[in-house]
């Protein structure tokens, strides 16, 4: 396997992965950061763009009349994203989604 730390699989990983509205996916973890970067090249201009795409997408559609996040209408948009039933490949970006649910949903 490759000779990365960086796990998917182990909660504390995951825990200190951020997405930033632009769609950057970094870590708090300075090892998980170097390897998201310069190893697994997670920030590519492509993947950033569409992250950025997604996350820019989720709250136009979690807006109101008023220019708020109304927090259930994002909440039944993610996990619809999350939601994976009989539709293959409906969902990408599924980490991004989880994130948005724990930071804007709680």
């Amino acid at each position: 396997g490759l000779p990365i730390e960086i796990s998917p699989w182990i909660n504390s990983h995951t825990d200190a992965i951020k997405y930033s509205s632009n769609g950057l996916l970094s870590s708090t973890i300075l090892k998980h950061n170097d390897e998201i970067n310069n190893i697994l090249n997670l920030n590519n201009s492509r993947l950033k763009n569409l992250r950025n795409k997604k996350f820019n997408f989720i709250f136009k559609e979690s807006m109101h009349l008023k220019p708020s996040i109304v927090k259930q209408k994002m909440k039944k948009i993610l996990e619809d994203d999350l939601d994976f039933g009989n539709k293959p490949y409906s969902n990408s970006f599924p980490g991004l989604s989880e994130y948005m649910l724990k930071k804007f949903c709680k």
